[in-house]
């Protein structure tokens, strides 16, 4: 991964009203060599269908399609997000997915919860972290709440993930 990368691991795509999608992904930058610099983020936007599809035809013109994918009014990130490829007819395509495969809102809950659709079955390691959002105002949301987000048309909210560090041989101090 390059130095102005960020990595999309997963996302979800679930529908919170007509014309009205929320998209939520989880991203990830490392640098070689520099662990330090590495850090996981959940990132969401609250989005109109017609939008990201005008969105989508002008990534895909000649004039724009060679340029660095930048999410939109991006919080915390000045660099690219990189999916299959760091540019904007890639983030054409991967915006044409996740409108494809928008959930309605029960399955989107599930997902959230760690639903496996292939299996049938709920897998920690799935589940989405869905408390404590920051929106663009600098509130607090949880991505559960349907209402809240249905208010944020055209807003990212996010979250910075922190990385879960195994104990090794702690041991308590004697008393």
């Amino acid at each position: 991964m390059k130095a102005d990368e960020m990595y999309i691991l997963k996302a979800v795509s679930i529908k919170l009203a007509d014309g009205i999608v929320f998209i939520n992904t989880l991203q990830y930058h490392t640098e070689k060599g520099d662990r330090s610099k590495s850090r996981y983020r959940w990132l969401g936007r609250v989005c109109r269908v017609d939008d990201v599809n005008a969105k989508i035809a002008e990534l895909r013109t000649d004039a724009h399609r060679l340029g660095p994918w930048k999410w939109p009014n991006d919080p915390s990130w000045d660099g690219k997000i990189y999916y299959s490829d760091s540019d904007n007819l890639h983030q054409a395509n991967w915006l044409r997915l996740k409108l494809m495969k928008t959930v309605d809102w029960d399955t989107g809950l599930k997902i959230l919860n760690g639903w496996d659709k292939k299996s049938g079955d709920y897998n920690l390691s799935k589940k989405y972290d869905t408390e404590s959002y920051t929106t663009e105002a600098g509130e607090l949301v949880d991505i559960t709440d349907k209402d809240a987000l249905a208010k944020l048309v055209g807003q990212n909210v996010w979250k910075e993930q922190v990385k879960k560090v195994k104990v090794l041989d702690a041991k308590v101090p004697a008393a």
